[in-house]
């Protein structure tokens, strides 16, 4: 089951911002059973280990023991240690960076499944990848089978509420059940630890550990230096586009097709400004990049469609805008839309055109927005109809054409 989120990582409230895969994606069944870590352990030196001590820590240590195996979340992947588990999912199925899946592993007759993420900035197979918790439930794993222990004593099968609740406390949340009492404690958003104490039983029996956050000294991997095929293709349009469809806009002479190469408005005389833009965009993401021409300036999200990082230049801009507000530079989009052009004159063009808009009052503004298939894709032009203002009254003053990679 396919979980992704847009994190940034270095702190959990734009972690929240992150998005995963559609319901749709979630649903996937991979079909390919991989051994798992059979060469790492019998290769591994065992005075070399570096066990956690299970016993010296807290819940909020993130650990459990698996039948004398301790984890502490996260580590990665290859340093798990677990042998005789066999992966249910293929652990080469690739994760894009701030992305993360479920991931199911069998030993005998139990199972649990393992949070596997990607925090590099290049898109990486999943057994390149970190481990950041396990579920284990009382349907695919039966108490008597095997043992399972979490810090301050806490036994699967074995401990009941009131003991969960003096060795960790008030939970952050508790959910009261038909069937059981699951306690959630939590030290920040995807940190968590949900524990269940089914009725019948009066003892755990579902534990789910979660801790989405990079390892101590994590490599985030190379930045590709490469420039991108779709990149090296693209192609300038010689002039604009007369039907109002066409994904263009025209910036002074030069005209665009959306997306456009960071490298071509590189090579049509706009510079990047180094400190208001990344270092690096991670694979299939977006980072912000500054660029400027003689007095003119915008600062726009570039998206990154290839599984590796790349540096601004290998990027695209997907829309750019034409304004009083934004370039202040002479533009157009297709069909002959100009910005200073009376409003009369546009909604003329959009009847002759057949071009049907989504019209939107705010104050006064009117917002003209067609061809739109997404809030990222579309073609949008501002009107001004006030009297008091910066601008002349009933004209277009912003044009804009946003195509996503």
């Amino acid at each position: 089951m396919k979980k992704s989120l847009y994190m940034n990582l270095l702190t959990a409230a734009v972690l929240i911002a992150l998005s995963f895969p559609s319901p749709a994606a979630q649903t996937e069944a991979w079909q390919k059973t991989v051994g798992f870590l059979a060469a790492e352990t019998e290769s591994a030196d065992p005075a070399a280990s570096t066990e956690p001590d299970l016993q010296s820590m807290s819940w909020d240590d993130y650990a459990i023991s698996l039948d004398g195996v301790t984890l502490q979340f996260p580590l990665l992947f290859a340093d798990c240690g677990l042998d005789g588990w066999d992966a249910s999912d293929d652990l080469t199925t690739p994760l894009e960076p701030n992305q993360y899946n479920m991931f199911y592993f069998t030993k005998a007759d139990r199972r649990m499944y393992l949070f596997i993420a990607n925090f590099a900035q290049n898109t990486q197979p999943a057994e390149e990848c970190v481990i950041c918790g396990v579920g284990i439930d009382r349907f695919d794993w039966k108490e008597e089978d095997g043992e399972i222990l979490l810090p301050g004593g806490i036994r699967r099968g074995i401990s009941t509420l009131q003991e969960i609740e003096r060795a960790y406390g008030t939970p952050s949340r508790t959910y009261e059940g038909d069937l059981y009492t699951q306690l959630t404690y939590e030290t920040d958003i995807y940190e968590t630890i949900e524990l269940s104490v089914y009725r019948e039983s009066g003892v755990l029996e579902d534990i789910e550990m979660k801790v989405l956050r990079k390892p101590d000294q994590f490599d985030p991997g190379e930045v590709s230096t490469e420039v991108p095929s779709a990149v090296s293709a693209y192609q300038e349009p010689e002039q604009l586009s007369t039907d109002p469809a066409a994904s263009e806009i025209r910036v002074e002479d030069q005209v665009y097709t959306l997306p456009v190469p960071v490298s071509t408005l590189l090579s049509d005389g706009w510079k990047i400004q180094p400190e208001d833009s990344q270092a690096s965009i991670a694979a299939r993401s977006s980072g912000w990049v500054s660029l400027q021409k003689g007095g003119q300036h915008f600062r726009t999200l570039a998206a990154n469609p290839t599984d590796s990082a790349v540096t601004p230049v290998n990027a695209w801009v997907t829309s750019l805008s034409i304004g009083k507000n934004d370039l202040d530079l002479d533009g157009a989009l297709p069909g002959g839309i100009t910005v200073g052009m009376s409003r009369s004159a546009l909604e003329a063009l959009f009847d002759r055109k057949g071009v049907s808009c989504e019209v939107e009052k705010n104050g006064d503004f009117i917002y003209y927005t067609y061809d739109k298939v997404s809030y990222d894709e579309c073609k949008e032009v501002v009107v001004f109809t006030g009297t008091d203002g910066p601008y002349e009254a009933d004209t277009v003053i912003k044009i804009t054409c946003s195509k996503p990679e």
